[in-house]
């Protein structure tokens, strides 16, 4: 058996950045062959192999072949006749199909360090269209490493989306290379990729079921937010509600925001962070238009946020609308000492009314500094 050290540790290593991950292909090997010298066998798709004393993955070199739609739907070949530029040339892109052997010389058919030093993203071959996910991952790479996509990637990345098979991700698997590329110097870039390309529009438009004109909104305002001196003005939870926000990438699963915690310190409380999230996406439109907005709505709006009791997430959601909307109109200044106002009123002789009475009180007092506010800003 021979084993030789592949993928993003050796790219990592000819960049000069630390890799904790090693991952390795074993040629002329079998499952059995591998147990008998100590590896733990993992993987239920195709066997992986994990050395207990390093944590490393070793996995059988292999072929493989599309079966039905989506990332997991290929049939992996294993034979020990499978050569390295067979495995190699599975993989996605040419600076991941770089092998290593044990006295350190590389194997590079597809002339992988070459595009790393031009910084250039290109597909090993056209089978490259056969998994959706790596649309995400070239969007990613783009970010973290700041390479460009190569004129045919492009052209490929297009098909991709014209497949629609990006419909059948899971929102987990999108989300989970989002906020990989959410924290990187080079964001811009991510989202460059995916407008380009067609696919954020796709996403953001018909697979997450955004009301048009609201979509229209996201989509136009996502290179703002990805070109903005300003972003960096953003705590990092605001800047991931911020873009998950655009993307409304969101998921049940638990275990998701427990891992995206401790990486990248986001969801400090889930609840609240979901129902800022939630009144952001829905209230778009009243935060952007507040002027043209009706008394009732406003009124609505600030009894949904709760002002009256904490003017936090509404005044989360100001600071995220000024970052996007760069030079706007939007007073939200004025928005905010509109909800100190409210947050603040107060009825005369409460002991002498009703329950009702009150809430009515209240309420009317409320509507008429909405409206003295929205004729003195006309």
């Amino acid at each position: 058996m021979k084993f030789y050290l592949v993928g993003g540790a050796v790219r990592d290593k000819i960049l000069k950045i630390n890799s904790k991950d090693k991952d390795f292909v074993v040629l002329n090997g079998s499952i059995e062959e591998m147990i008998k010298l100590g590896f733990k066998q993992v993987g239920k798709s195709f066997p992986v192999f994990i050395d207990p004393k390093t944590g490393f993955e070793y996995a059988l070199a292999r072929k493989e072949k599309k079966i039905n739609k989506g990332h997991k739907s290929f049939e992996f070949i294993f034979s020990k006749d499978t050569t390295l530029i067979e495995d190699l040339c599975r993989r996605d892109l040419t600076i991941n199909a770089i092998a290593q052997d044990e006295s350190g010389r590389h194997i590079d058919p597809f002339n992988g360090i070459l595009d790393i030093k031009n910084k250039v993203l290109r597909h090993v071959s056209n089978a490259f269209i056969e998994d959706p996910l790596r649309l995400f991952r070239v969007a990613r790479f783009s970010a973290t490493l700041n390479f460009t996509v190569h004129a045919k990637t492009e052209l490929l990345l297009k098909d991709i989306v014209n497949s629609r098979e990006l419909l059948v991700l899971s929102k987990y698997r999108i989300s989970s290379e989002f906020i990989k590329a959410v924290n990187s110097r080079n964001i811009t870039n991510f989202f460059n990729v995916l407008t380009n390309c067609g696919a954020l529009h796709q996403l953001v438009g018909i697979h997450r079921k955004i009301n048009t004109k609201i979509n229209n909104n996201k989509v136009g305002t996502m290179h703002i937010i990805a070109n903005s001196y300003k972003y960096n003005l953003l705590t990092t939870d605001e800047k991931v509600i911020c873009l998950m926000f655009f993307l409304k990438l969101k998921t049940d699963n638990k275990s998701f925001y427990k891992d995206a915690h401790k990486k990248l310190i986001i969801f400090i409380n889930k609840k609240d962070n979901e129902v800022l999230l939630l009144n952001l996406i829905e209230n778009i439109q009243i935060l952007t238009n507040f002027l043209k907005t009706k008394p009732e709505e406003i009124f609505k709006f600030f009894k949904k946020l709760n002002v009256s009791r904490d003017l936090f997430q509404l005044k989360s959601c100001l600071n995220i609308i000024n970052v996007i909307f760069l030079n706007n109109n939007f007073r939200t200044d004025k928005i905010y000492n509109l909800a100190i106002s409210v947050k603040n009123v107060k009825i005369d002789k409460m002991l002498l009314l009703s329950p009702s009475e009150i809430k009515q009180r209240i309420k009317n007092e409320i509507f008429q500094l909405i409206d003295k506010y929205l004729n003195d800003n006309k």
